[in-house]
């Protein structure tokens, strides 16, 4: 093979070599950060959970959650979502609204198309409103509710406020349609809506957004598939992407005899991912600039042309295979001129403890430290000998506990080619032949 050839094959593969390490190491270091935060996030939620369980009693038809609601960890300390078996939602979060848990029963919605008084399984007594709006293409219910006597306000509202609620209504919608007529994009801003808890929800059920504890129902198709939302292996874990922060969220799901509890926290941004693409670069720069040379020395070993002793003894010696009689570990020159010629042509192995005819004629050991002595030897006579040191495996073959056959595989040259005691040798078919002036200057070119 051309040298030039030779030399982009390797660098080809050293490249590769290079993107499949760095990849490895960017993966496994950042699934050992995901796997840590996986643990932390699953055991905060759980403990929030489990904490949060002990505080509302719950049976089939109702809730009582005053020791919950009046809890002084409650607001660092609770789940996102509380949902009763029944589906109405005891807690909701406005954090995760691109989450499978964001979605209203509208047909609960509905049934205020005029303010009315609602009591929940949760004892509170809320006046509730619905009205709809027709924005950029689709149908939105927005519903407003007074807490008229909940555990969390001192005192009971007695006054009518029917007529109050649909005022506010009428702004909401006025602001709805102006943001969208000016900014052409639908802002669902709570923060403009004065009322104890609001909704706005799309004709199909996602919530565009809802705060404060607005009395809800999760739709009874998605709470049937809760129990079948879960991560894989973990059973009471799952994982969705959240569009609006670029940003993976883990959710922990618990639940009791009457109530589903679910926590959840960031896990990952698409800051996490510039970052994984960063340790990427910098893992390829070190390899590249501190292993570059061992990745190629390895390369090289790996491509380098190699049989078995079977095999080699059935095709016998030629441009790649040569055979040495086991006396050559004590006067190694020939040894050390087929290294040479093998390693300057295109590599190859070396069997020691063959005869040129093919017969064996293994070395004679006494035990497996001899062995180890051995190959010592020939590396040291290798490296002191040759100029530079070619690259050189020795693999043992035993043909019984006594005696043993010496494999050398050889790598083909990659900068400079070898010489020993000044002199370029090269293989010609079974032959070790000094080069001249005319070969060496091609193979160096």
């Amino acid at each position: 093979m051309n040298k030039k050839i030779y030399r982009k094959s390797i660098e080809k593969k050293f490249i590769g070599n290079i993107i499949l390490l760095s990849f490895t190491i960017s993966f496994l270091l950042a699934a050992v950060t995901i796997s840590f935060r996986i643990h932390k996030i699953n055991r905060k939620a759980k403990n929030i959970n489990s904490y949060t369980a002990k505080l509302i009693e719950c049976n089939n038809s109702s809730c009582n959650i005053e020791k919950w609601v009046n809890d002084i960890n409650r607001s660092d300390f609770s789940p996102d979502f509380i949902i009763h078996k029944s589906g109405f939602f005891i807690e909701i979060s406005d954090e995760y609204l691109d989450s499978f848990f964001a979605r209203s029963d509208t047909t609960f919605l509905e049934q205020f198309n005029e303010p009315k008084i609602y009591k929940s399984i949760t004892q509170e007594e809320w006046l509730l409103y619905t009205d709809t709006i027709y924005l950029d293409g689709e149908y939105y219910y927005i519903m407003l509710g007074i807490a008229k006597r909940v555990p969390w306000r001192l005192f009971e509202i007695k006054e009518d406020l029917r007529e109050l609620l649909k005022m506010e209504m009428g702004k909401i919608k006025k602001e709805l349609k102006n943001s969208f007529q000016t900014e052409k994009k639908i802002d669902f801003l709570k923060g403009q809506i004065r009322a104890d808890a609001f909704q706005i929800v799309r004709k199909d059920g996602k919530v565009m957004n809802w705060g404060w504890g607005i009395p809800a129902f999760f739709p009874k198709d998605y709470l049937e598939k809760i129990k079948d939302y879960k991560l894989l292996f973990f059973k009471k874990l799952r994982i969705y992407f959240d569009t609006r922060n670029l940003s993976s969220v883990l959710f922990r799901i618990d639940e009791t005899n009457s109530i589903y509890l679910i926590s959840g926290e960031k896990l990952g941004s698409v800051y996490d991912l510039l970052a994984i693409i960063i340790l990427f670069t910098i893992t390829s720069i070190i390899l590249n600039v501190f292993f570059k040379d061992t990745l190629i020395k390895k390369i090289i070993l790996e491509t380098t042309y190699d049989i078995s002793l079977q095999e080699a003894l059935k095709i016998g010696e030629n441009e790649f295979i040569a055979f040495k009689p086991k006396d050559c570990i004590k006067l190694p020159e020939s040894l050390l001129k087929s290294i040479v010629s093998i390693a300057n042509t295109n590599g190859g192995v070396i069997f020691i403890g063959i005869k040129d005819n093919g017969i064996l004629d293994p070395i004679t050991i006494r035990d497996i430290k001899e062995v180890v002595k051995i190959k010592n030897k020939l590396l040291n006579a290798i490296k002191n000998s040759i100029s530079p040191p070619p690259l050189v495996e020795i693999e043992e073959n035993f043909i019984d506990n006594s005696k043993v056959i010496l494999k050398l595989k050889v790598g083909r040259f990659y900068h400079l080619p070898y010489s020993l005691n000044g002199i370029f040798y090269r293989r010609l078919r079974k032959q070790d032949v000094p080069m001249d002036l005319y070969y060496l200057h091609k193979i160096k070119g």
